[in-house]
């Protein structure tokens, strides 16, 4: 495939869509992944370092507690609700419709001996 897409000379990451429509490539460079990663990991608060004469177990209970802050910020990430497009979620309707292909199938339910 990539010797089809180069012998072509396709842009794999354009658009067939106008350009004044949606240009892939409009985008500066700040929006990248990159950069904003790199922008987040200078604004971070730097961590706390426990003053020199604490105990071994403040040292420990220090560090454990800003490795669970960190823990629980890149949990809440992965709790924020998604897009769904075309499918109703259940916050948005109610309650979820179900289908036929929700419901396990017997085959797969029955425990194997």
């Amino acid at each position: 495939m990539s010797k089809l897409i180069e012998y072509l000379g396709l842009d794999e990451l354009g658009s067939n869509f106008p350009k004044e429509m949606f240009d892939p490539k409009g985008f500066p460079k700040d929006a990248y992944f990159e950069k904003i990663a790199h922008r987040q990991s200078a604004e971070r608060p730097p961590l706390l370092q426990p003053a020199p004469n604490a105990t071994p177990q403040l040292a420990a209970a220090v560090l454990k507690a800003q490795q669970r802050a960190i823990q629980f910020s890149s949990n809440l990430n992965k709790l924020a609700p998604k897009a769904s497009f075309g499918a109703s979620s259940s916050s948005s309707t109610g309650g979820k419709r179900t289908t036929k292909w929700d419901q396990p199938s017997e085959q797969h339910t029955k425990r194997r001996k």
